[in-house]
């Protein structure tokens, strides 16, 4: 579904198709309400979840691998709010 994503967010800047290209990016960038002409574009269905969010980091580690990085540093900034969070849905965003 990312590399889908990707590929219909590049497709829609090549065809100078703005509002497409802001909506496939707002998909990945796990907005909650994008229009339906956007995911269709690039044939992505629903939301992202923890599932596929692990799924894409795991990919950005292999193109990371397989380029000669030897891995990635991530820093949140968000862990304030992660904190304030219940537990439940706290152990979700983990």
């Amino acid at each position: 579904t990312f590399s889908a994503a990707l590929r219909g967010y590049r497709q829609a800047l090549a065809a100078n198709e703005r509002a497409t290209a802001e909506g496939i990016l707002g998909w990945l960038a796990g907005q909650p309400n994008v229009a339906s002409a956007a995911k269709r574009y690039c044939g992505v269905k629903g939301d992202i979840d923890h599932f596929g969010a692990l799924s894409f980091l795991q990919g950005v580690l292999v193109v990371l691998r397989d380029s000669g990085h030897p891995g990635l540093l991530l820093i949140l900034d968000e862990v304030e709010t992660i904190q304030r969070v219940r537990s439940d849905v706290r152990d979700k965003s983990l």
